[in-house]
């Protein structure tokens, strides 16, 4: 094999192994970057600063469990429903109805991610919130991923 071509292959396969692992990360989705334990740093409930019940929320696979300050309150199981192409992207919290067995009602949620912060904003009136801005008909919650 000529010299040239071997130095440039041997060049290119640096190349590759140096940035696979960035380009990879870069396509990571919002699902499986959400995927953990994250921390509630702040919540504002009906536009008010609120004292943190929930300390801390752990996404899985489609799966929610909030962890409660009070060790007497056992975790709560929720499901939700991710969809990252919405604009702004959206992060639906699901529950199960207490008056009909086997459904489910949702608060209608949008999310932004940063690195390992996390702000998310639920509706209470049924349709998604517009902004994160806390109003008298939303949860706004800031999140940090936990290590």
């Amino acid at each position: 094999m000529n010299a040239k071509p071997a130095k440039l292959l041997s060049v290119l396969v640096c190349v590759w192994v140096l940035f696979n692992p960035i380009l990879i990360a870069a396509e990571k989705s919002d699902e499986t970057m959400i995927q953990g334990k994250w921390l509630e740093v702040t919540a504002y409930i009906l536009g008010k600063k609120s004292e943190r019940v929930v300390k801390a929320h752990t996404f899985s696979k489609g799966k929610l469990v909030q962890h409660y300050r009070n060790p007497k309150v056992d975790d709560l199981v929720h499901r939700y429903r991710i969809d990252e192409k919405a604009i702004p992207p959206r992060l639906d919290l699901l529950y199960p109805d207490a008056f009909n067995s086997g459904k489910w009602l949702s608060y209608k949620g949008i999310y932004k991610l940063d690195g390992d912060t996390m702000i998310w904003c639920q509706s209470l009136t049924g349709s998604p919130p517009k902004d994160f801005e806390p109003g008298e008909d939303n949860i706004v919650l800031k999140l940090k991923r936990m290590k």
